[in-house]
């Protein structure tokens, strides 16, 4: 896994560059699992065609 790499330099980063509330923000990592991201993909697409609308 590359995030023991890529971790400290990224959250660096979002510390610097977020809203004051959001510094104290926690990044979680997960490992990589190809149906949520296929899940988040579809959502975006129902979203936009305006089958999923916001409460």
């Amino acid at each position: 896994m590359l995030w023991p790499f890529l971790g400290p330099a990224f959250t660096a980063a979002t510390v610097a560059g977020t809203i004051e509330p959001l510094r104290n923000l926690e990044i979680t990592v997960s490992p990589w699992r190809d149906t949520e991201h296929a899940r988040g993909a579809a959502h975006l697409l129902l979203a936009r065609s305006g089958a999923i609308t916001k409460p």
